[in-house]
């Protein structure tokens, strides 16, 4: 049996690729979102050079890769389910809580 949090972040996660790989074709597109203020265009780089659609990707592979893991601990695993997988699908699962297939239950 899989545990209805992998699918769902599985689900969330293709979401956001598409997102970032369709802004990495459209530049301004990530950029043209940033409203710049005096004094706040530093904050602002920083903030779209940690969602750069390279950074987001790289980030979704190896979040892909731990939930991977987490999936096989949870149920493959011969010994029970495991607390560390349990936490990490907790904790990855969270971002998405505003989303409609959100379920009370996976709120930490």
């Amino acid at each position: 049996m899989t545990d209805p949090r992998v699918p769902f972040l599985r689900a969330r996660y293709a979401e956001d690729d598409q997102a970032a790989r369709a802004a990495s074709s459209d530049l301004y597109g990530v950029l043209g979102q940033v409203e710049y203020v005096e004094g706040e265009v530093e904050r602002d780089e920083a903030h779209v050079t940690r969602h750069d659609p390279a950074h987001v990707l790289a980030d979704l592979e190896a979040k892909g890769k731990a939930l991977d893991a987490c999936a096989y601990f949870l149920h493959d695993n011969e010994d029970g389910p495991d607390p560390c997988a349990e936490a990490v699908l907790t904790a990855f699962v969270q971002p998405y809580a505003g989303h409609p297939e959100f379920r009370e239950e996976w709120r930490s």
